[in-house]
């Protein structure tokens, strides 16, 4: 009576396996597509704030001699990311020079998002609007 046992057993280490083998793409996919939504959603967050922090520097610098350029605008959005953000993927458009006007500033940056078939390199960007006192 003891081999029938025996050979159940093993039958239920194949099934076991097998369950295991169909279970676990799935539970892959499902553990990485939440690691790269936090990702994206992490750098996001860290691109809208350096957007708004360059946008509120735009607006408030004292304009003495004359206000920030586009480039010292961009380097405040570079200081305040901690992404890896690069000057030259930061737009800034529009002046305080015209009181009442507004100032665009636009930050991006590529994501690598890993998936588990290969990997994708998806943009991502924050924008921040500040209109100008006057």
């Amino acid at each position: 009576m003891s081999s029938p046992k025996r050979s159940s057993l093993s039958g239920e280490r194949g099934a076991a396996a097998v369950e295991f083998a169909l279970v676990v793409p799935l539970l892959l996919t499902l553990v990485l597509g939440v690691t790269n939504f936090g990702r994206f959603f992490n750098l996001q967050l860290d691109l809208s704030n350096a957007a708004q922090e360059a946008a509120r520097y735009a607006v408030f610098a004292p304009a003495v001699p004359a206000h920030p350029s586009a480039a010292q605008v961009a380097d405040i959005a570079v200081a305040a990311s901690s992404a890896g953000l690069v000057a030259s993927r930061v737009v800034v458009s529009g002046s305080c020079a015209i009181p009442g006007s507004s100032v665009t500033v636009t930050a991006s940056k590529d994501l690598d998002m890993n998936l588990v078939f290969g990997s994708a390199i998806h943009e991502t960007s924050g924008k921040a609007v500040m209109r100008c006192p006057g």
